[in-house]
């Protein structure tokens, strides 16, 4: 049997880590590539699709309708020649903005004057899409919360460019969703990847080589699944993507091994590379490692197992010592290979959770499938016994394949408070108010003022049910927002819960001064008076609301009850 030697640093450690963290936003973008320039981070992330309708449905129907501008396309030019011409659309959320406030014949002016001025064309639309792949890994930060990375591959013959004057260009969107168990959204996100330009040198640099996609988010424990769309905006090509993300409960009840990722090289970065304000995906503390999507290795380049291993409280190096690290590679159903180490050389500080690597020499084994399995063995008795496990198919070739070059989003650092509300969020969006108010009282804590995290604490109140606590938080913040429309509706909704439609419909009124063309206000609004026993102005506001929207059917047929109920 070969024995196969360790070729360099072998491990990284990191602890101790502490349970649970916070989570929050990505916000910053940079490329990576050999002779590239990274392009500027942009100032606002794009509003994803439904955020987009829920505003638009908001403004009315007249500006959803004029906010749509359809152009002709440029085309494209692919790596391996040129592409077909498509059609884009674009909207003008910055006019839509500026005229969220207009008066109705304002309004109608801005509309009339938008439609008339929209070019009419006739194009011939191609939907075509590209094949790319994926690698979706979790790990928990050094502060204990959990991110993913992702990782999507685009070969060069399905990478389509534009070209503008003398320079090239990439122009590429992804969103995403990630959904519980039961189907419920709990995190979208949407990020258009800023223009890349490239001359012609710097294009033919990587005009046959795969470009990878890399992004960092923050997630939390519980059984997900991610959907990935990757929108090329030149060729007008998409590509769909899927993945499970399974994250026990930390910290873990019995020591396990996280997600394994097979790299091919790891490159720690410089004091003089470090910033203190971005944090690349697939990057650990002062390592980065370069994944490999599809798991296929050159024989004479080797791979490097990287994963995490958690256990149910600190372990220190004494108890480390009696475990065994073991690393069989096998083929055509026997180890062929096998690399064995104690844990003890590894750990220098009591942690929950270690990080580790293993360089694996590869060249003596035979081109084709292989797998590896990696065991951790407790060694207090006998030959051991095997208390946590992971493994990985991959493939050998001969030939070495091109090295892709990157396009990397930073996160922001691991222990900003940005990262307690957005997990806070998550756990509302999972229906885990328990943990949301936890975490809510955690950004409170620290910053009272916090308006969202104050909004959200406001929502949690009255998911549970508790009115007199939102009133009571709700009534306060109106000081220094007296106008603010989610205010109003909270605390108008929980005193119409409470069945005091008198207060109800003080906070609704000022409610409508704010929206006074929303249907949904005046359907509320509407309600409240007929409980007060104001037939008269509830019929109104139900005829103004169908004005407005005469798609209602259930609010025509409550207008039709109340109308014959008053004669």
């Amino acid at each position: 049997m070969d024995h196969v030697q360790d070729v360099d640093a072998r491990h990284h450690v990191v602890g101790p880590h502490r349970f649970p963290g916070l989570p929050g936003r990505i916000i910053a973008v940079e490329a990576e590539v050999s002779g590239v320039e990274a392009p500027p981070t942009p100032e606002v992330q794009p509003l994803d699709e439904e955020t987009q309708f829920e505003f638009l449905s908001k403004l009315g129907y007249d500006i959803a309708h004029a906010a749509w501008s359809y152009l002709p396309s440029s085309g494209g030019f692919g790596t391996f020649g040129s592409s077909a011409a498509g059609m884009e659309s674009e909207q003008m959320i910055g006019d839509i903005w500026r005229a969220r406030n207009l008066e109705e014949e304002s309004r109608k002016d801005y509309v009339d004057a938008t439609l008339a001025g929209k070019a009419e064309v006739e194009v011939e639309v191609y939907f075509r899409t590209m094949t790319i792949g994926n690698l979706v890994r979790w790990f928990a930060s050094p502060t204990g919360n959990v991110f993913y990375d992702i990782a999507l591959e685009i070969e060069p013959e399905d990478l389509q460019v534009g070209k503008y004057e003398d320079q090239y260009f990439i122009n590429l969107d992804l969103s995403g969703t990630v959904k519980d168990e039961e189907d419920n959204v709990i995190d979208a996100f949407s990020y258009g990847l800023e223009d890349i330009y490239l001359d012609e040198t710097k294009f033919e640099q990587i005009r046959y080589r795969p470009m990878m996609l890399m992004f960092r988010r923050a997630l939390i424990p519980g059984n997900f699944h991610l959907d990935l769309v990757l929108r090329n905006n030149v060729s007008k090509e998409i590509a769909t993507t899927s993945a499970e993300l399974v994250i026990p409960a930390l910290p873990a009840e019995v020591p396990f091994m996280g997600n394994l990722y097979l790299v091919r090289k790891i490159t720690r970065i410089s004091e003089g590379d470090k910033s203190s304000q971005r944090i690349k995906a697939f990057q650990f503390e002062d390592l980065a490692i370069s994944p490999s999507v599809d798991n296929i290795f050159p024989r004479e380049e080797g791979m490097i197992a990287f994963y995490q291993i958690f256990f149910s409280e600190e372990i220190t190096p004494q108890q480390a010592s009696n475990y065994l690290l073991s690393y069989e590679i096998s083929q055509r159903g026997k180890v062929v290979s096998r690399v064995e180490e104690s844990l003890a050389e590894l750990v220098s500080s009591n942690a929950l959770v270690i990080t580790l690597y293993q360089r694996l020499n590869l060249e003596k084994l035979r081109a084709g499938k292989a797998s590896l399995d990696i065991f951790l063995k407790n060694m207090t008795t006998g030959e051991g016994v095997v208390e946590a496990y992971a493994r990985a198919d991959f493939e050998l070739v001969s030939q070495p394949e091109p090295e892709c070059w990157s396009y990397n989003q930073a996160i922001i650092p691991y222990d900003n408070p940005q990262y307690d509300y957005f997990r806070a969020k998550l756990y509302m969006n999972t229906g885990d108010y328990a943990y949301a108010e936890r975490g809510l009282k955690a950004v409170l804590s620290k910053n009272p003022d916090h308006l969202p995290a104050n909004l959200d604490y406001c929502r949690l109140l009255f998911l549970a049910k508790r009115y007199d606590e939102l009133i009571e938080r709700a009534s306060p913040l109106l000081v220094s927002s007296p106008r603010h429309p989610a205010l109003l509706e909270l605390i108008g909704q929980a005193y119409l819960y409470k069945n005091d439609y008198q207060e109800a419909r003080r906070y609704y009124e000022r409610l409508r001064l704010e929206r006074p063309k929303y249907p949904p206000v005046l359907n509320i609004l509407s309600y409240i008076y007929y409980n007060l026993k104001q037939t008269e102005k509830a019929i109104q506001l139900l005829e103004e609301s169908l004005r407005l929207d005469p798609a209602q059917e259930e609010i025509q047929e409550r207008l039709k009850k109340i109308k014959s109920e008053s004669q």
